[in-house]
């Protein structure tokens, strides 16, 4: 059954395709003995095979424009983090700390900025880092930030 569209989370849609998916492999293993015994009977069990494998693309392709903001339907959870509203307070608690921390080593949002399109697979690591409670990541983050902004050029 699929999640209301008006207020489901992108874990609702989330774990709707999971059990969209345990039902596929459930009718593929039907279909396949059916295969075995009966031979054309087995194309109903593959149709809901299907059915069900192209349901959970669609779960998922919701799930997705729900955590970047661009789901079809008026919904509260729009665009939250984690495609979730009731992450908002935590999430903007825990980044504004974040944001400090980078401050307290002289980072700016816009050096991060720079540096995010300059390596954005490092830039994810370094930010998680700077969420631990561990001052001395955090210098060793920040210290490889103003390294790759060194390198950079000017803005």
């Amino acid at each position: 059954m699929t999640p209301n569209t008006r207020t489901a989370t992108a874990g609702d849609y989330d774990r709707a395709a999971a059990r969209q998916a345990g039902s596929a492999w459930f009718w593929f293993v039907v279909s396949g003995v059916m295969a075995f015994f009966w031979s054309w009977w087995a194309i109903i069990p593959a149709t809901l095979v299907v059915y069900r494998v192209v349901s959970g693309v669609a779960m998922t392709r919701q799930a997705q424009r729900l955590r970047a903001g661009t789901y079809q339907f008026p919904n509260p959870n729009n665009g939250a983090p984690d495609g979730d509203a009731r992450n908002l307070e935590t999430f903007s608690a825990r980044a504004e700390t974040i944001w400090q921390r980078f401050a307290q080593h002289g980072i700016s949002v816009q050096d991060f900025a720079r540096y995010d399109s300059a390596n954005p697979n490092d830039a994810r690591r370094v930010f998680a880092e700077f969420e631990l409670d561990d001052p001395a990541r955090w210098a060793r983050a920040a210290e490889r930030i103003k390294a790759v902004l060194a390198r950079l050029p000017a803005p």
